[in-house]
């Protein structure tokens, strides 16, 4: 019983891990923001941790592993892997082969926002294979994907987890 609730426990906050980046990502549909909007990458960033956290080990819950965890469709596979790394290499961790730091020299033409400025003084950029805009469709499907096979078994075991308890008459705090 008391592996049933820490299943229950793991796949309620996946649950919602998995719907806070959904809602995030449809956030940026929604608000129709552009790749190069510095408003983008901070929401993909929370979102690709919110995404990602259920799948990165946690030494309270364990990840989520089996058959809950194994995607047929090659491309929801793809973006899968794509947001993992992503929150592994580029947004939890500066990896060198991921995150690169380019010198500006006195001179050069930087674009920013299709204007070209001529840099006056040695400068500095941080480059990193950010999302675009355009995938986070891929994104959203790949939650909804998440969000219904989680919530299938939330309610396939939750009656079970709490079958031999009495329960309060009023919404309480599990305890765990």
């Amino acid at each position: 019983m008391e592996r049933m609730k820490s299943e229950f426990i793991r796949l309620v906050y996946a649950s919602t891990d998995i719907r806070s980046a959904r809602e995030t990502f449809e956030l940026i549909i929604d608000s129709a923001y552009t790749s190069e909007q510095p408003i983008t990458q901070s929401l993909l960033a929370g979102a690709i941790v919110s995404y990602a956290k259920p799948f990165i080990g946690n030494s309270e819950y364990g990840s989520l592993q089996g058959k809950i965890v194994r995607i047929t469709e090659i491309e929801l596979q793809k973006m899968h892997k794509r947001l993992v790394q992503s929150r592994n290499k580029i947004i939890a961790h500066n990896d060198k082969e991921h995150v690169k730091i380019v010198i500006i020299p006195p001179g050069s033409i930087f674009s920013v926002n299709e204007e070209n400025l001529i840099i006056e003084e040695i400068s500095y950029a941080v480059k990193s294979s950010s999302m675009l805009v355009e995938d986070v469709h891929k994104c959203i499907e790949l939650c909804n994907f998440f969000e219904a096979r989680l919530l299938s078994r939330i309610v396939e075991i939750k009656d079970n987890a709490f079958e031999n308890e009495t329960l309060p008459k009023a919404p309480f705090e599990l305890k765990y």
